[in-house]
């Protein structure tokens, strides 16, 4: 059982146990209220003696008092502490590597609990936009859950209840190609070089098409819709790492493809 999973548990019986509120918790076992919320979040992972105190206060509470049979339940408790405690913590991904990323204030951007975010496919554009529910780092481990398209980058902005709905129809004109005033954000990448290694897919994918193409079984539309997508691509990749604009390296490139076709137009060719 990992931590996160820990938590879950925690949560699973607290609402069992009639989801007793924190005062009551720090009346019943004299836990801060603060540090039953970092818990229950998975924000902390607790102590034995958090663990052994909480789940007796909860106990208590559902059955009106102190039974026998609570000390097997809190023993219970104690060993699935240790369980989580000592399992092998795994390799942080690059998802947990931005969301542990703290801002100007040390606040961790996957704490945040008002504010929006986006997320990009690997040709850098839009593939969802939403506001937190929770914290942002847990909407957004749920929604990359819930989504089927690729998702290579992440971008977080922090607001205030009064602003969030403003950030939000801001993300989505900006995402239709509107110039729009942001707050600082903190965008990072989900999967390394997803970007690279998705042209290079893209590149293999357009390879086979074109041999199909070749062998006369092809389908031609099939071949230029992938080519575009790939040019789409590598222009996204190129501007992001360059930091163009988008529209910007797109017309630097082009008119690199328009220079390298009019040359061949005028090479004089042996007959």
């Amino acid at each position: 059982m990992s931590g996160y999973e820990f938590a879950e548990s925690l949560r699973a019986l607290h609402v069992e146990c009639g989801k007793p509120s924190y005062a009551r918790i720090r009346e019943l076992a004299a836990l801060p209220p603060a540090t039953v919320s970092e818990v229950l979040t998975g924000k902390r992972m607790p102590k034995a003696e958090f663990v052994q105190a909480f789940v007796r206060a909860v106990l208590r509470h559902r059955d009106g008092g102190d039974l026998r049979r609570h000390d097997d339940e809190v023993a219970r408790w104690r060993r699935r502490w240790q369980q989580a405690v000592l399992r092998p913590r795994p390799t942080p991904t690059p998802l947990d590597r931005g969301l542990a990323a703290r801002d100007d204030a040390g606040r961790r951007w996957g704490d945040v609990e008002v504010g929006c975010f986006a997320l990009y496919g690997p040709d850098g554009e839009v593939v969802f936009i939403g506001q937190a529910e929770g914290t942002l780092g847990a909407t957004v481990r749920a929604r990359l859950e819930l989504l089927l398209d690729p998702v290579a980058e992440a971008e977080l902005w922090p607001a205030e209840p009064r602003t969030v709905e403003a950030l939000e129809r801001a993300l989505y004109r900006r995402a239709l190609g509107e110039s729009v005033r942001l707050p600082p954000s903190h965008r990072f990448p989900l999967g390394g070089d997803e970007g690279d290694v998705a042209i290079a897919r893209q590149a293999e994918e357009l390879a086979r098409l074109a041999a199909r193409v070749v062998d006369g079984v092809g389908d031609r539309r099939a071949l230029a819709v992938e080519a575009t997508r790939l040019a789409r691509q590598a222009i996204a990749r190129f501007a992001r790492l360059s930091g163009q604009p988008a529209a910007e390296a797109s017309a630097d490139v082009a008119a690199e493809v328009t220079a390298d076709v009019a040359a061949e137009t005028l090479t004089p060719v042996d007959h």
